[in-house]
């Protein structure tokens, strides 16, 4: 609940118009790293599911995030994820997203 007080305190202060959206809040709400006290509350379906799909699905969305965020600067990407840059390159060629070369290092 702090948290979100934090985030409309900010978005208020820093917000030029007098109105505070959806909109607007997304991009502050973005800016929020991924914090989780506890477990994450995912049923399970009577017919289970695929936990490597799941988690092979995160790790792909979470490495286009963080290349994303660093524009496309693998070694920036990698710090921001908290892993190595050997760790970053393996997990690149895994998922079929190494298209550009290890130049972008900067």
């Amino acid at each position: 609940m702090r948290e979100l007080q934090n985030i409309i305190e900010r978005a208020v202060a820093l917000e030029s118009s007098s109105d505070l959206t959806a909109h607007n809040l997304s991009s502050y709400l973005s800016e929020q790293p991924l914090l989780r006290k506890g477990p994450i509350d995912i049923e399970i379906p009577n017919d289970g599911i695929d936990l490597e799909k799941m988690v092979e699905d995160l790790e792909r969305t979470l490495l286009l995030k963080a290349l994303d965020k660093t524009k496309g600067i693998k070694k920036k990407a990698a710090e921001l994820l908290h892993i190595n840059f050997r760790s970053m390159r393996y997990r690149l060629e895994k998922y079929g997203l190494n298209h550009g070369s290890d130049s972008e290092l900067a």
